[in-house]
């Protein structure tokens, strides 16, 4: 999952908890520090793309729905 620098973490965040993976940042504009030409503006998404793909999966957290203690 990826989201934008400038829009704030909740959806990504919702949706990495949902699906148990990363969340990584792509920056789509660039203009300003460490992105400030265009060069550094795709070394950055690269890296942060590589970043993201290299990571491991996150273990889902466990439902309290289903703990055997009257749950589902």
């Amino acid at each position: 999952v990826f989201r934008e620098p400038q829009f704030g973490p909740g959806p990504a965040s919702i949706v990495a908890e949902a699906t148990h993976v990363p969340i990584g940042v792509l920056d789509a504009l660039g203009g300003q520090d460490p992105v400030d030409t265009y060069e550094k503006l795709i070394r950055f998404d690269v890296d942060a793309l590589e970043a993201v793909m290299k990571a491991p999966a996150r273990a889902p957290a466990p439902s309290p729905a289903l703990d055997g203690e009257g749950g589902l």
